[in-house]
């Protein structure tokens, strides 16, 4: 389904009104959540597939909602309706995660979970993938539903050793955490369903990093960077870090494209 070619259901002031400026979709594109930095709400919409259109669900108006920067994320949607959001704040912890459908706040059962999380993302299994550069951990947590509630339960841990805050991170629908490393121009892949490392890539320090892309079904993992005149394009697997395609290009923008008729850039 192209999720840009969904129209919008019509709802009056879906933001108080105001301008939406961050917006993300689920693993499997159930739900999209859009947020207004202006008036610090997040709104839930599902999507209808068979008329490819968003409805309105519901929501919420958070004061202290962490807008985010270029090393962080802000908020991330699952494909049952919940919603993590970076707060500006440390106790009990920097976020929280809300059920859109009751407009309650999940319970958290994670012991030693640090306070300063940089990076949260929900994956296709329903897990909330969580990252802290200043801890150098990746926390993985699972919801445990009942009747009438819900809690988070630790369900994994990955130590990300020698990081830094400075590092790219990037979690993927299909649960891979990757992370470039700018100290060592290295990208380190994790799977983050088995917690092992699947490839280890070093990039060449002549050129600047400029962006990374991936593949439809995750196997092939498309890295940006440029000298003074051009682009290059390097294209990885994600299973094994072999370089199977490099190529040099004018543009500097790269998306990947086309999966079941080849992949495309």
């Amino acid at each position: 389904m192209d999720i840009e070619g969904l129209e919008l259901d019509v709802y009056s002031d879906p933001h108080n009104g105001y301008p939406i400026t961050q917006i993300v979709c689920s693993p499997n594109l159930k739900y999209v959540a859009t947020l207004s930095e202006f008036d610090k709400s997040v709104v839930l919409w599902s999507i209808n597939p068979n008329q490819q259109s968003l409805q309105y669900e519901s929501m919420i108006s958070i004061e202290n909602i962490d807008v985010g920067s270029e090393t962080s994320t802000t908020f991330t949607v699952s494909d049952d309706g919940y919603v993590a959001i970076k707060l500006h704040r440390l106790n009990p912890r920097n976020f929280e995660i809300y059920n859109f459908k009751t407009a309650e706040i999940s319970f958290l059962q994670v012991p030693y979970l640090h306070k300063n999380i940089s990076h949260l993302s929900f994956i296709n299994d329903g897990s909330l993938v969580m990252v802290s550069t200043k801890d150098h951990k990746a926390y993985v947590l699972f919801p445990e539903e009942t009747d009438d509630s819900v809690k988070w339960i630790f369900q994994s841990l990955i130590e990300l050793k020698n990081s830094s805050t400075l590092d790219d991170i990037y979690i993927t629908p299909k649960g891979k955490l990757i992370f470039f490393k700018k100290a060592t121009y290295e990208i380190m892949i994790w799977n983050l369903k088995t917690l092992l490392i699947e490839a280890q890539i070093l990039l060449d320090w002549c050129f600047s990093f400029e962006c990374i892309g991936f593949s439809d079904d995750e196997e092939l993992i498309g890295i940006s960077a440029s000298s003074s005149k051009l682009t290059y394009l390097y294209i990885f697997s994600t299973t094994n870090g072999m370089n199977l395609s490099t190529r040099k290009f004018l543009p500097n923008f790269m998306t990947m494209i086309a999966l079941f008729y080849g992949i495309r850039v």
